[in-house]
Order: C-alpha cells, then sequence, then structure tokens
C-alpha cells in the first residue's frame, strides 16, 4: 500500500506540473481513487471483508473498553499495551531490560485480566507488544524512546526538505524515503 500511496503521489505531482491539465481534468483526477475505492467496496466480497474487519476492530475496542472481554485482536494488543503501560510507571527511566520482558509480560498480562475481566489465564508470551514507541520504552527507558522518536522525526524532516529540494527527476527517491518512513510508525 506504501509504494501505491507514494507513486500515486508522484504521478499527481507529474500530472500538476508537467501537463496543462483544465480544472474540470483535475477534478476527475481528484475523485478518482475515491470512485476506485467505493468500487472495489460495492464488490460484495471486498465489501464483506471490510465490513467484519472494521465491524471485528469496533467490537473489539468495545468489548475491551467495557470490561466484556479481551479476546480478540485489538482486545489482546490494549492488554498488552495496558501491560506495558504498567511497567513504564514501574521504571520509566530506565525501562525493565529486553531479558525481563517475557517474564514482565506474562505476569502482568495475568494480572490485568484478572483485576479488568475476571479472566484467569496463563499470560500472554508474545515477543513484542506490537508498538514500536511503547516496547522500547518498556524494555529501554524512557532515552531510548525518546531517540526512536527523534529518529522519525528527523527522517521526516530530512525527506520532506530533500523533496522540496529535489529537481523533479529525483523526486521519486524522496517520495519512497517519506513515504516509508511515514509507514513505518
Amino acid at each position: 500500500p506504501e509504494a501505491l500511496i507514494g507513486w500515486g503521489l508522484y504521478y499527481f505531482y507529474m500530472l500538476k506540473h508537467k501537463v496543462h491539465i483544465s480544472k474540470k481534468m483535475k477534478v476527475v483526477i481528484f475523485l478518482l481513487p475515491f470512485i476506485f475505492i467505493w468500487g472495489l467496496l460495492s464488490i460484495q466480497q471486498v465489501k464483506t471483508v471490510f465490513d467484519k474487519r472494521v465491524t471485528a476492530a469496533y467490537n473489539g475496542v468495545d468489548h475491551y473498553l467495557s470490561g466484556k472481554s479481551f479476546h480478540s485482536s485489538v482486545g489482546l494488543r490494549l492488554l498488552g499495551y495496558e501491560a506495558a503501560v504498567e511497567g513504564i510507571k514501574q521504571s520509566p527511566w530506565i525501562g525493565i531490560g529486553e531479558d525481563a520482558f517475557p517474564e514482565f509480560q506474562k505476569q502482568m498480562t495475568v494480572t490485568l485480566a484478572m483485576e479488568k475481566f475476571d479472566k484467569k489465564i496463563a499470560g500472554f508470551t508474545f515477543s513484542h507488544i506490537h508498538n514500536q514507541f511503547l516496547m522500547s520504552w518498556l524494555t529501554k527507558g524512557f532515552f531510548a524512546f525518546l531517540s526512536v522518536v527523534l529518529i522519525f522525526v528527523f527522517l521526516i524532516w530530512h525527506f520532506t526538505k530533500g523533496l522540496r529540494l529535489a529537481t523533479f527527476e529525483n523526486k521519486p527517491i524522496w517520495i519512497a524515503g517519506l513515504v516509508f518512513s511515514v509507514a513505518s510508525l
């Protein structure tokens, strides 16, 4: 998806700056992606999958926040995030350490599942919590978290500045870097 976005932006830029197009045609070009997405969603199989995923995500959040259940893709992530926040509160500056993470995650998810959902579980055994920012803060502390944030800020600034200054022929490189950096968040 990132490549489609990046190249779409590049070709839109090319059309805007290298080819003379009437205002009517610009409106058509602008509306084409929306028409394409609407067309895809009107295909019953795609619409069914899309609806199921959106409904599952919504229900996962709703069930988690209401205390009904955490047994969904979203609910498991939220429980993992909440466990990470508890760990960050315990050791915000230096983190709990990489080696302590598996046992911490297991114990904290057992505790949270019992407190919030009155469910007895064996605890999570995932290798990470699906959030690089929380994971770096939890395991390595605030300064590691800040470093990760600053790396992304630098990358986005660097590729944005480069995109503004690049020649027309070099813009795809800068667009690719910017899209990859944003997609990696």
